[in-house]
């Protein structure tokens, strides 16, 4: 459309808005008047009061819980529909539709979700039962008394005394500010997650204070145990809102857990950049859930995720692709042995083509393994009940839908195969294989497995998979037939493994696949459904792909890292010749064959500790393999890397109009500016200009301040500038830091 075209319709719509603007008032079926409404700014919302103005209030109320004004307008269009659909009654009809489409099926979604944060958007204090000290010694008593029936009531008693207290400051709390969680924009949500931590912050430091202004002397037990009642009370306020914190199921069920999680744990609810990740992450669940709930995730619409969720994806994959081509890793021991970060990662498993390769090598040598050991191969499918659906197969919403998001159907599966498991493993049977988790069209997970079982297991092993797949809901029609499918595989048709390669390209990168369609859409080609799966999967937390009964391929990894001379152990030294022509049927047989006890596995990981974080956290990083039978190991991760910024080559648009201008003063080329800086207190222009000047230097400076995780509400522009100058500036803690033109140096 040219520049007059979209002016003439704009001219047209602002007419046609005008016109339908000189009717302020519309005609009830009584016969009276009624003014329209200030809320009515878009054109559907004004046909919409023109045509039930005394229903308006009631529909805009149902369509005022959607996130997206899209979303508001599509469902304003299915009304009109609705009521014109019949000559008669058609405002009820509407009315009736829209009740049962975003009144019920959004109330399923909500009671999903126990988030009731709301009210703390305005939360400008601590309600005082949090400091109570008749409450910290009850939770003392129920850690240090053995429990009976009474104290069992008595702990009853006090939750439900705990919640009501809680419920009812909510309720006074959130009269201040009644947003939904999932409607906050991402300010109004860092402010929120920042209230959160400062009120965690501030109840654990108050605690704290209470028992030092005893000034008595605690041991190692007692302090442990103060931090446990700590953790205790912030786990229930924690949970009351709606974020359990971590291993509180644990806490729960046994009353005690690690100490090093308690330390972890409390210090990451009191960041607020914890806070933010754990809201952001929760809120993109719910509006792609309410999207489910709405129909917007259905073939011929939008297949596995909605519109909305697949373009906010490509968003954060094209910010992920970006970085890591700004990134370089370079040697620390060498300088100047540099890489680029994007290379690596093309270079890595991370890469779907690569892990595509890696998964298929995998499964050509467990197949390999199984013709050699004559195992049978069965392919199975376990599809969840009819009620996980929210869509029916033809694009109609599901009358019998219970909600479910595709996070909690996984884990339904999930617990599904682990019982199956565990009856297998109660009659000594063993399997192995992989299975692959996908998307029906509604975004319903199923799942696709390959199990090699023993020959003479066959029968029993199909007979126990399909009891538990038809365990729930196994009398609904179609259940035995769409439930759970079991074929064996018929190698004149094809190997056990293409019967399974289809389905992990169309869900990793869509190889071989330029011109075919998918199974779920006809209309969506091969590529762009292992785009939608892979957003799928990244919204909802889905792991894709798993073997099981391997030997694992983290040391088959590490094996292909090394070089002949570099392992002396001839039996380790075959396992790395292995790994390294790509011959995984063998590797996994001198690793003891596939089912393979943990005990019993031959070579394993070799594990370095790293450093411990802002949270005190340490991980395992690998760093070679080793026998399980001695402790000699061989380090394959020979060189440590560091990542870096990738230093910029071009001058900037404005650097090369300075240099143009010989009459200009021109940014210094180094971080060294033998210019004469001003004295003293800096000028609001002063600051400007040298933002400016130095924007390159102030962008590694921020970087690097992110990198120490110094949140940048401490370090003004002001202070920024005093950085550039080669000025200390101090933040918090009694700590100082200082720029010395390329690395930032905390003292």
């Amino acid at each position: 459309m040219s520049w007059e075209q979209e002016r003439d319709e704009n001219e047209r719509l602002k007419a046609q808005r005008g016109m339908i603007r000189q009717v302020p008032e519309s005609v009830g079926t009584d016969g009276s008047l009624r003014p329209a409404p200030e809320s009515c700014r878009t054109e559907t919302q004004l046909e919409l009061f023109q045509t039930v103005p005394y229903s308006y209030d009631f529909v805009e109320k149902l369509l005022n819980q959607l996130p997206r004004q899209r979303q508001r307008e599509h469902f304003r269009k299915l009304y009109l529909r609705e009521y014109r659909s019949v000559e008669m009654g058609g405002e009820r009809k509407a009315n009736l539709f829209l009740r049962d489409l975003l009144g019920n099926r959004l109330k399923k979604v909500f009671a999903e979700y126990r988030v009731d944060v709301a009210f703390m958007q305005s939360f400008a204090r601590e309600p005082d039962f949090l400091l109570d000290r008749k409450m910290w010694d009850e939770f003392d008593r129920t850690l240090t008394t053995v429990k009976t029936k009474a104290t069992y009531v008595d702990d009853d008693n006090a939750e439900q005394n705990f919640v009501r207290k809680f419920n009812q400051f909510a309720h006074r709390e959130m009269s201040k500010g009644t947003v939904p969680f999932y409607l906050l924009g991402s300010q109004k949500l860092s402010e929120l997650a920042y209230k959160i931590a400062t009120s965690f912050s501030n109840v654990q430091r108050a605690f704290l204070d209470a028992h030092l202004a005893l000034q008595q002397e605690f041991t190692t037990a007692e302090i442990n145990g103060l931090m446990l009642r700590i953790y205790g009370f912030c786990g229930k306020v924690a949970a009351a809102i709606g974020f359990p914190l971590a291993h509180w199921d644990r806490y729960k069920s046994k009353g005690i857990i690690r100490q090093e999680y308690i330390d972890c744990t409390l210090m990451k609810i009191c960041d607020e950049k914890y806070w933010v990740r754990n809201m952001q992450k929760l809120q993109k669940q719910m509006i792609e859930h309410i999207a489910i709930a709405c129909g917007e995730v259905k073939k011929h619409y939008s297949s596995y995720v909605s519109r909305n969720g697949l373009m906010d994806w490509r968003q954060q994959m094209k910010k992920n692709y970006d970085f890591l081509k700004s990134m370089i890793i370079e040697n620390v021991d060498d300088p100047a042995e540099q890489a680029e970060l994007f290379d690596m990662y093309l270079r890595s498993s991370a890469n779907p083509a690569l892990r595509r390769l890696e998964m298929m090598t995998r499964l050509n040598g467990l197949e390999q393994w199984a013709d050699e050991t004559e195992h049978h191969a069965l392919f199975l499918t376990l599809t969840a009940p009819s009620a996980f659906h929210a869509t029916l197969s033809h694009g109609e919403p599901n009358p019998k839908w219970n909600g479910a998001s595709p996070r909690k159907t996984h884990q339904y599966l999930n617990r599904v195969w682990a019982q199956f498991r565990a009856l297998l493993a109660k009659r000594d049977i063993g399997f192995y294989g992989m299975r692959v988790a996908e998307p029906h069209h509604d975004a319903t997970p199923h799942w696709h497995l390959l199990v090699y079982v023993d020959k003479k297991h066959r029968d029993e092993v199909v007979e126990l998979f399909k009891r538990k797949a038809l365990e729930l809901d196994g009398n609904e029609r179609g259940a035995k037939q769409h439930r759970c499918k079991v074929e064996d595989i018929d190698h004149e048709k094809g190997s056990a493994t293409a019967y399974i390669a289809k389905y992990i390209s169309k869900n990793i990168d869509g190889f071989a696949g330029d011109e075919e369609r998918s199974d779920e859409d006809p209309e969506m080609l091969l590529k762009d459904n292992a785009k939608r799966a892979r957003a799928w999967a990244s919204i909802w937390g889905i792991r894709q792909f798993q073997f099981y009964g391997d030997a694992g391929v983290g040391v088959w990894r590490e094996l292909r890292r090394l070089t002949a001379g570099d392992i002396t152990d001839e039996e380790l030294e075959e396992m790395r010749i292995c790994a390294d022509v790509g011959c995984y049927a063998s590797y996994l047989q001198r690793q003891g064959g596939a089912m393979v006890k943990r005990a019993d596995i031959k070579a394993r990981l070799h594990y370095e500790e790293t450093e411990p974080n802002q949270f005190g956290e340490t991980r395992q990083k690998i760093d070679g393999v080793r026998l399980t039978r001695c402790l000699a190991w061989v380090k394959s991760r020979l060189k440590k890397w560091v990542i870096k910024r990738k230093p910029s080559t071009k001058p900037s648009t404005k650097q090369g109009e300075c240099s143009a201008n010989s009459g200009e003063f021109s940014p210094p080329w180094t971080c060294v500016s033998n210019c004469n800086h001003p004295k003293g207190k800096l000028s609001v222009n002063d600051i400007a200009e040298m933002m400016k000047i130095h924007r390159n230097e102030i962008e590694q400076i921020k970087f690097c301040l992110s990198l120490h995780k110094i949140s940048s509400r401490w370090v003004t522009d002001y202070r920024l500038c005093r950085l550039v100058l080669g000025d200390k500036v101090g933040i918090y803690g009694g700590m100082f830091i200082h720029w010395d033109g390329r690395e930032l140096v905390i003292e």
